[in-house]
């Protein structure tokens, strides 16, 4: 569980304290035996193996001197020993952080700072936001990597050590830098901007995330304004069609479904096989052609037209790249099953992104049922309630059939689906990993599923 939170003592002990059956830890996850975890199972086998050696030492010398308190301390010993285990592995995870890996990471820093500073990367891009940011890189790499050599930071590298570590990776002959940045307090984006100096930004959306840090939507909206101090204005794109965002950047820079700037979007169609759209301005037009599903994507897939066009890609390798682009593992991804289309969108982690799923699963044509599962969403902080509330809202307008994983959030969406008069069929499941292994066996043929955001075995 502590690998599970990333090894963030604050998230660990705020697991700890809530758990009630130790018995019942990892419903899904399985420990990834790294060097780092091997040490700290050694520490929690040493700690183990003194306290067994100690309550034998106790108990022997009590019954040999007849001293009952030597019992007494060897039962503590005992009933407390979990509690010492779970303690003590902080404790360690401490010692170990000062003593070896904060030393190392400072070095490794540097040594990413001094490598960066010498690339010959003609443009640096940036992309931030509370949702979006992934697939937003993912377009941008793929279409910009028709013409240039680009780099792009791997997965969920989006802190200052992973980050670091993708520039370590770099081989110098790289004529595009894409990072993503992660945020999750106050003064996130300030610092990764100041360490990999952006040329331009794209400032995707911004939602309800990481609210137990954050603590309130303005500070998520001030945090993702701090690229404002080392990006100039009229180089950063932001999301027009999240309301949070919109008085931010320059009206040129600004894009939406309608298209960014003096470019419009014309003739959008999107299905379960693909979104194509034009975006045409005064003197020019792109046809855009992409496997990516949901119109929720025109947007960014037209600012990421605009930028292409800024770095001086011709429009014909553009509308080229597009048509390779594929949705990305876990966001928004289509695939058969026994004759249903599974649409696979458990990466998403915020409101805006399941809003868009609805709205697709909604337009969808379908001559089966339209089945919604979600487990919700965390970190929500005061919004929890509200936000499921409105969630399950919507979805009793959508689905024909709604599957709840069972845990803390699910009465909300519940009330939700009751405020809506939700007359379809609802399940609410107590073991996904075992729901999503035998989903075969509940799916019909010529199904639609939606399956929106996953929730680790960190949160109840």
């Amino acid at each position: 569980m502590l690998q599970l939170t990333e090894y963030q003592p604050k998230s660990y002990l705020h697991w700890l304290h809530r758990s009630r059956d130790f018995r019942r830890i990892m419903y899904r996850q399985t420990l990834d035996r790294t060097t780092k975890a091997k040490t700290l199972l050694f520490v929690l086998r040493l700690i183990s193996l003194l306290m067994l050696i100690l309550t034998v030492w106790l108990t022997v010398f009590a019954i040999k001197e007849l001293q009952p308190v030597y019992f007494i301390v060897s039962i503590v010993l005992i009933v407390s020993y979990p509690f010492v285990l779970a303690y003590g592995l902080l404790i360690a995870l401490y010692i170990g952080y000062v003593a070896v890996q904060q030393p190392k990471q400072k070095r490794l820093k540097r040594s990413a700072a001094g490598k960066l500073a010498k690339h010959p990367a003609a443009h640096r891009i940036a992309i931030v936001g509370s949702y979006g940011k992934t697939t937003a890189k993912e377009i941008l790499k793929a279409v910009l990597g028709q013409t240039y050599n680009v780099a792009a930071t791997p997965g969920n590298m989006n802190t200052e050590i992973g980050i670091s570590r993708f520039i370590m990776s770099l081989s110098g002959e790289e004529e595009v830098l894409i990072f993503e940045y992660g945020e999750e307090e106050v003064g996130d984006i300030s610092r990764l901007a100041a360490f990999t100096k952006p040329s331009l930004a794209i400032i995707t959306g911004a939602s309800a995330a990481h609210m137990d840090t954050f603590g309130s939507l303005e500070n998520v909206v001030a945090t993702l304004r701090e690229i404002e101090a080392d990006v100039p204005a009229d180089k950063i794109y932001v999301n027009a069609d999240s309301p949070l965002l919109e008085d931010i950047g320059e009206p040129t820079r600004r894009y939406s479904q309608l298209g960014i700037g003096e470019w419009r979007t014309h003739q959008i169609k999107s299905s379960l096989n693909g979104t194509s759209f034009i975006l045409k301005n005064k003197a020019k037009s792109l046809s855009i052609n992409t496997k990516l599903i949901g119109n929720h994507l025109v947007g960014v897939c037209s600012a990421v037209c605009t930028v292409a066009l800024s770095l001086g890609m011709r429009p014909k390798d553009i509308e080229s790249a597009f048509k390779k682009v594929k949705p990305f593992e876990h966001r928004m991804q289509p695939y058969k099953l026994y004759g249903a289309t599974i649409i696979d969108d458990t990466y998403n982690g915020n409101i805006e992104g399941m809003k868009a799923g609805l709205k697709l699963l909604k337009q969808a044509k379908s001559v089966g049922r339209k089945i919604y599962i979600t487990p919700g969403l965390v970190e929500q902080g005061s919004l929890e309630k509200p936000i499921h509330i409105d969630l399950g809202v919507q979805i009793a307008q959508v689905a024909d059939v709604v599957v709840l994983m069972q845990n803390s959030v699910t009465p909300y969406i519940l009330e939700g689906l009751d405020r809506s008069d939700f007359s379809g069929e609802l399940l609410c499941v107590d073991n996904p990993l075992e729901f999503y292994q035998n989903l075969d066996k509940f799916i019909l043929k010529n199904d639609i599923v939606l399956m929106q955001n996953d929730w680790t075995d960190n949160y109840s």
